[in-house]
């Protein structure tokens, strides 16, 4: 073959042709002509240009001739001596050669640092790790984060997040497990239950029969295939697997089934979904300081710690259950939650919740610290009301009250209420029954207390025992004559 590329580019197709002859069998002059003809029409500046065939009779060793490329309407900006040879050609998707993309250049990508968060600082939407050892509340927490997603509730009884649908895979509990504690949270943070339970949807291992189907596995190309589907068509804003080991065809601790799940994770996250992986944790090792690092107790291979953006540790506490980051990617660590569980079960069938919530510790003062006079008043008039009021009935009582407030005010306050899971409404026919929520009364009850005990400190009987109070100090501290 004679071909006497020119310049910069003369110098990418030598390279190009250096690597054929060491990667191409004898005999694939074509391909190797193919790939050259790729590599030169890659960008406009080149296709067209300066292609000038110079087609010969005979044909050298290297295979037919191509021709001669020239630079005069080619925009490199590096050389041979440079850093590299491509000019913002590189940007171009085409390949250069079958199957290989070309590079993209920074000078034509956006510089971003935002992060998408579905917990500001806490919880990205990206590959989440939940570890643990068992029975320390794993499951718990993912069922309410379930449910505050599916609702577009208050995580933690603190975080409010978007109303997205669920997707839940899991080898342990069934349909009926996953409804009950779905419907208790919903009751406990004054959830709707109805757009909670439609927004839910299950792949469980040990419900109905599995002997027609595929085992359902993470690391199974055609499960992964299957369920980017189904994300797809519910518009899943969360995946939660529960547990990873149940749920993987080839053993955690290798690497090869590490790296084409962390894949599969990564693809859901592309579309903008989060990934709540719950996995278990080996037994401590008794040595001293007590014993192995956490992080180094995660079962399996190191790539699935590596792999996540954030990883917490869960384990249970007298209150209720420790929420302790391990790990945060483009963000500093938070501090450990301590989460306040609370359960009202069945006294005939204690496995069966009537009632619960997960609450951070200061979401409740915080929510009383922050109300106005406005949600004072509709907080009075749902924890004094006999039968729960429709919405048109609870503005009318609230301006009765004595509150100067308009319907948008009052609408407003009912918003702020609901989302800091201090007030609730049912449906009723075609109307809202509005409820305070457990969380409301409480933080009714130490309002009305604080407003009590300003008022009894402000009554001139008080302060004139004040007075005489600092006139007994001071007599002491004075020396007797």
């Amino acid at each position: 073959m004679t071909c006497r590329p020119t310049g910069e580019a003369g110098y990418a197709v030598e390279l190009l042709k250096a690597r054929a002859r060491r990667t191409l069998p004898n005999g694939e002059a074509d391909v190797y002509a193919a790939s050259l003809r790729a590599a030169t029409e890659a960008g406009p500046g080149l296709r067209g240009s300066g292609w000038e065939q110079e087609r010969g009779n005979e044909a050298g060793a290297d295979g037919p001739e191509i021709g001669t490329l020239n630079l005069e309407n080619l925009d490199a900006e590096t050389g041979p001596n440079g850093a590299g040879v491509a000019s913002p050609r590189a940007q171009t998707s085409k390949p250069a050669i079958d199957g290989f993309p070309q590079p993209y250049c920074l000078a034509t990508a956006e510089a971003t640092t935002e992060v998408p968060w579905l917990v500001p600082s806490r919880l990205p939407i990206d590959f989440v790790l939940l570890a643990g050892d068992s029975g320390e509340g794993k499951t718990t927490v993912a069922e309410h984060l379930v449910g505050a997603i599916a609702v577009g509730g208050a995580v933690f009884g603190r975080f409010p997040v978007p109303q997205r649908p669920v997707l839940v895979i899991t080898g342990e509990d069934g349909l009926g497990v996953w409804r009950n504690r779905l419907e208790a949270f919903a009751l406990g943070h004054g959830w709707e239950v109805e757009d909670l339970l439609r927004n839910v949807h299950v792949y469980s291992l040990v419900d109905g029969d599995w002997s027609n189907y595929r085992t359902l596995a993470l690391d199974d190309g055609l499960w992964q295939t299957e369920l980017l589907r189904v994300a797809r068509q519910f518009d899943v804003g969360a995946v939660f697997t529960d547990p990873l080991a149940d749920l993987l065809l080839e053993d955690e601790d290798r690497a090869r089934t590490a790296r084409p799940t962390v894949r599969f994770f990564r693809q859901l996250v592309a579309d903008g979904r989060v990934v709540f992986v719950l996995h278990h944790v080996s037994k401590p090792s008794g040595e001293a300081n007590g014993g192995r690092e956490r992080r180094h107790r995660i079962r399996g291979s190191i790539a699935w710690i590596a792999a996540s953006r954030a990883a917490y540790w869960i384990e249970r506490t007298p209150g209720g259950i420790r929420f302790d980051c391990l790990k945060l990617s483009r963000a500093p660590r938070p501090a450990a939650l301590d989460l306040l569980l609370s359960v009202s079960a069945d006294p005939q069938n204690p496995g069966r919740w009537e009632r619960a919530t997960l609450m951070a510790p200061d979401a409740r003062n915080a929510a009383g610290a922050a109300l106005s006079s406005i949600d004072l008043a509709v907080l009075a008039v749902l924890v004094k009301a006999t039968n729960p009021p429709n919405s048109t009935d609870l503005r009318l009582l609230v301006r009765r009250s004595g509150a100067r407030a308009n319907n948008e005010e009052i609408n407003a306050s009912l918003a702020s209420l609901r989302a800091t899971n201090l007030i609730r409404w049912d449906r009723v026919g075609r109307a809202k029954a509005w409820h305070p929520t457990e969380e409301g009364r409480l933080a009714y009850a130490q309002l009305r207390g604080r407003q009590e005990m300003a008022s009894e400190l402000a009554h001139p009987a008080h302060l004139a025992l004040g007075v005489l109070r600092q006139l007994a100090q001071l007599a002491q501290t004075c020396p007797a004559r």
